[in-house]
C-alpha cells in the first residue's frame, strides 16, 4: 500500500510543522521515500491513504512525561482515533479545533499537561464513543479558577459510552452533574476526585440503564447512600470510597424485603466489584452477605468495606460467595472468628481483616485458599495456635501480616497440629515455607528466637519484625529486600560489614533499640556522607506541586519549617551503641542540624566534622546552647567543639567553634539580613548607574 501525496502532506503538517518532539520510532525524516503509514502509532485508510488513527501515548516505561510537546496541527480532519495521553504540552490550552474533527470516535488527552478549562467545542463530537480527559491538566497551573469546568457542553455527545473526567475540577457542576450525564448512553462513568459534593437522592429519567461501571470516589459526599444506585440493573462495578457517606449499610440497600426484591430483579446479583471503603457507614453486614450469597450467578469478586464503623459477626454464608477474590474489611469493629466456610472461597487472592475486634481461633480451613496472595489478620485478639496447616499450602502468598495481636493470651506459631501452647519461638517449619514474599509483618508481638536467612523475598520487598524479642545476629536476607525494620528487639553483635553488598536494594533500614556493637559498616556509607549515598530515598514528584510544614522538636526546642522546608537537613544519632564512626564528610555537604547527644559513643569528633558548612553559610557549625547539659551523658565523647581532649591530642583543649554569645543569631535571620543588605546595595548601584548616565551623556539628557 502506497501512501498518497495528501497523506504525506498531512503527516508533515502533523509532525514537522507542529513542533512535536517524537520518540525515536517516529522520526519525521523517515517519511522521505518510505511508507509513513508504517510508522509506529500511525494508521492509514487502506484506500485513500488518509491518516485515520494517531496513537502517540507516551511510551516511557516509568510513566514520566515529556516525549511530545508543541502545538497540535488542525489538519487532522480524517482522524477517528486520537491518543495524546501521558505527554507534556507544558500548560498549553486544549485546541478548540479538536471539536471540528467530526469523524472522531476515540479521544484520549489524559495526563497530557494541558491547562485551562475544557473547550466546549468538544461537545460537537457527536460520533465520539470514548472520551478520557482524566488529569488532562498541568499540575503546575492547576487548580485555579480558569480550570473550573461545567458539564453544559456534554449534551451533544449523543454516542458517548466511556466518559472519564477523573480529578477534573467540576465544582461548578455539583448541583446538576447527575442530570447532565443521565442524558448520555453511558456504559462507564468515571468522576473520581471531581469536587462534586452533592449525591442526589433520586435519579432523573435517564439513559443510564446500560451503565456497568460507576466511579464516584473522593468527592466529599456527605449523605446516606441513595437507593437508586442499586437499581441500575447492569451495574457491575461501583466505587463510592473516600467520601463521607453515613448511616446504616443495610439502609443503603433499603431494607431486607427490598434486598430480596433487588436480588430477584438481578440488580445486586450482577455486581462484581463493590467498594465502599473509607466512609462513615455503620451497622452489620449479615443481611447483605446473606442476600448476595443467594444469587444464582455468584458474581461478586471484590468487596471492600474497609475503614468504616461496621460491626457484628461474619456470617457462615460468606463461604457461598464462590467467586470472591478480594475481601477487604480492615479497620472496622467486627467481632467473633473467621467462619470455617472461608475455605470454600477457592478463588480468594486478598484477605484483609486487620484492625478489628475479632477473637477466637483462626480456622485451619484458611489453608485451603491456594490462590491467596495477601493475608493480613493483624491487630485483632486472636487465640490458639497458628500451625503449619494454616500456611504450608499457601504457596502463592506474597504478603503476610500477623502483627500486633491484642489479646492477653496471644496466639502462638506452633508445631504442626499441636493443641497445647508452646513458647513464642517461631518453629523451623515457618522459616522453611516455600514462599517468595513481598511483605512480611510479624511486628508488635512477643516472638523470640534467632532468625535464619532461609526466607526468600521478591523484588522491592519489605520486612517488619519490630517490637519483639528476637535475638542473635542480624539476618541478611535476599538482595531484593528494600525495607528492613528490626527495631526494639534483642539483636546483638556487629552489623555485618557486607550488609551494603548483600542487600543493595535497601532504602529503609531501622536497627534502633537493639544491642548492636562495633563499627558502622563502610558498605552502607560513612556519616554523614552516607546520607548522600542513599539516593533511592529521594522522591521525584515530577510536575506535581505540594505544600508541607514540619515541626521539629529537638532537645526541648521547637522549630517550625514551611516555606524553606526544602532547605532543612537533619541528622539525629541518639540512643545507639556505636563504638566508632568514620567521619568522612564531603566539604560541600550542607547540613543544618546534627545531633550526637545521649550517645555512648567511643571515638573522637574530628575538626573536619565540625566544619561542615551550613545551608547558605560558610562558617562552621556553632556549639549549641544546650551542649554542656547534653554532653554530660556522653563522657566518652571528645574533640571539637567540646573542651574534652581525645587521647593523643596535643596542646590545650580545643576551643569551641565560634563564640557562644556572638553566634546566637539564627542562620535564617543572618540570611535575611544579607538579603536586605544585598538588595540595598543593588538598588544604589542600579539607580546611579542609570541616572549617572543620563547626567553625563548629553544626548540622553532630559534637561
Amino acid at each position: 500500500m502506497a501512501t498518497s501525496n495528501a497523506s504525506l502532506q498531512l503527516l508533515f503538517l502533523v509532525i514537522m510543522s507542529s513542533g512535536f518532539l517524537f520518540h525515536e520510532t517516529l522520526k519525521p525524516g523517515c517519511c522521505r521515500g518510505e511508507d509513513c503509514c508504517k510508522w509506529r502509532g500511525v494508521v492509514c485508510n487502506n484506500r485513500s491513504g488518509h491518516v485515520i488513527k494517531l496513537n502517540l501515548r507516551s511510551l516511557d516505561d516509568d510513566g514520566t512525561h515529556g516525549k511530545l510537546g508543541g502545538e497540535i496541527s488542525h489538519s487532522l480532519k480524517y482522524l477517528n482515533h486520537l491518543d495524546l495521553s501521558m505527554n507534556n504540552f507544558e500548560g498549553t490550552r486544549i485546541p478548540k479545533f479538536i471539536g471540528s474533527l467530526e469523524k472522531l470516535r476515540y479521544l484520549n488527552l489524559s495526563g497530557a499537561s494541558f491547562s485551562g478549562p475544557i473547550p466546549p467545542q468538544l461537545g460537537n463530537l457527536s460520533r465520539l464513543i470514548y472520551l478520557d480527559l482524566k488529569e488532562y491538566f498541568d499540575f503546575n497551573t492547576y487548580p485555579d479558577e480558569s480550570s473550573q469546568n461545567d458539564l453544559q457542553w456534554i449534551s451533544g455527545l449523543s454516542s458517548l459510552r466511556h466518559f472519564n473526567l477523573g480529578v477534573v475540577n467540576l465544582i461548578r457542576a455539583s448541583a446538576y452533574w447527575l442530570h447532565a450525564v443521565s442524558k448520555l448512553p453511558l456504559s462507564e462513568l468515571h468522576l473520581a476526585s471531581c469536587g462534586l459534593s452533592v449525591l442526589p437522592r433520586s435519579l432523573p429519567s435517564s439513559n443510564l440503564t446500560s451503565l456497568s461501571m460507576l466511579v464516584l470516589s473522593n468527592n466529599g459526599f456527605n449523605s446516606t447512600i441513595p437507593h437508586w444506585l442499586f437499581q441500575l440493573r447492569n451495574l457491575v462495578y461501583l466505587d463510592l470510597s473516600f467520601n463521607n457517606l453515613r448511616g446504616s449499610i443495610l439502609d443503603a440497600f433499603a431494607n431486607r424485603t427490598c434486598l430480596e426484591s433487588l436480588r430477584k430483579m438481578g440488580s445486586l446479583c450482577n455486581l462484581k466489584t463493590l467498594i465502599l471503603s473509607e466512609n462513615d457507614l455503620n451497622g452489620e453486614i449479615t443481611d447483605m452477605i446473606n442476600v448476595l450469597s443467594g444469587c444464582n450467578k455468584c458474581s461478586l469478586e471484590n468487596l471492600n468495606l474497609g475503614l468504616n464503623e461496621l460491626g457484628g459477626f461474619l456470617p457462615n454464608s460468606l463461604g457461598n460467595l464462590c467467586s470472591l477474590q478480594s475481601l477487604l474489611l480492615w479497620e472496622n469493629s467486627f467481632v467473633g472468628s473467621i467462619p470455617n466456610s472461608i475455605g470454600n472461597l477457592s478463588h480468594m487472592k486478598e484477605l484483609y481483616l486487620s484492625n478489628n475486634q475479632m477473637n477466637g481461633t483462626i480456622p485451619e480451613t484458611l489453608g485451603q485458599l491456594h490462590e491467596l496472595a495477601a493475608l493480613d489478620v493483624s491487630e485483632n485478639s486472636w487465640e490458639g495456635v497458628l500451625t503449619e496447616a494454616h500456611l504450608s499450602n499457601l504457596t502463592n502468598l506474597k504478603e503476610l501480616s500477623i502483627a500486633k495481636f491484642a489479646s492477653q493470651s496471644r496466639p502462638q506459631i506452633g508445631h504442626p497440629y499441636q493443641n497445647a501452647r508452646i513458647s513464642d519461638t517461631i518453629p523451623d517449619w515457618f522459616w522453611k515455607l516455600d514462599l517468595e514474599l513481598d511483605q512480611l509483618d510479624l511486628g508488635y508481638n512477643q516472638l523470640s528466637g534467632t532468625i535464619p536467612n532461609s526466607l526468600k523475598f521478591g523484588p522491592q520487598s519489605s520486612v517488619y519484625l519490630n517490637v519483639n524479642h528476637f535475638n542473635g545476629s542480624l539476618p541478611l536476607w535476599s538482595s531484593n529486600v528494600s525495607s528492613l525494620f528490626l527495631r526494639n528487639n534483642s539483636f546483638s553483635g556487629p552489623i555485618p560489614q557486607d550488609i551494603g553488598e548483600s542487600m543493595p536494594m535497601l532504602t529503609e533500614l531501622d536497627l534502633s533499640h537493639n544491642s548492636l556493637t562495633g563499627t558502622l559498616p563502610v558498605s552502607i556509607g560513612s556519616i554523614p556522607s552516607c546520607v548522600r549515598n542513599l539516593s533511592a530515598m529521594a522522591s521525584e514528584i515530577g510536575s506535581y506541586r505540594y505544600e508541607a510544614d514540619l515541626m521539629v522538636l529537638t532537645k526541648g526546642r521547637e522549630d517550625s519549617y514551611r516555606n524553606i522546608l526544602n532547605l532543612v537537613n537533619s541528622i539525629h544519632l541518639s540512643n545507639k551503641s556505636i563504638l566508632r564512626c568514620a567521619w568522612r564528610a564531603n566539604k560541600s555537604f550542607k547540613i543544618r542540624h546534627l545531633e550526637l547527644v545521649y550517645e555512648p559513643f567511643n571515638g573522637k569528633n574530628t575538626r573536619q566534622h565540625w566544619e561542615l558548612t551550613m545551608v547558605g553559610n560558610s562558617r562552621p557549625l556553632k556549639k549549641p546552647a544546650f551542649w554542656s547539659n547534653s554532653t554530660r551523658h556522653n563522657p566518652a565523647l571528645c574533640g571539637r567543639p567540646i573542651t574534652a581532649k581525645c587521647p593523643g591530642d596535643d596542646g590545650t583543649p580545643n576551643p569551641p567553634c565560634g563564640d557562644d554569645e556572638g553566634d546566637d543569631e539564627d542562620g535564617a535571620e543572618v540570611e535575611i539580613k544579607w538579603f536586605y543588605m544585598s538588595m540595598g546595595t543593588g538598588f544604589v548601584v542600579g539607580f546611579w548607574g542609570v541616572c549617572g548616565t543620563l547626567v553625563v551623556k548629553e544626548s540622553w539628557s532630559l534637561f
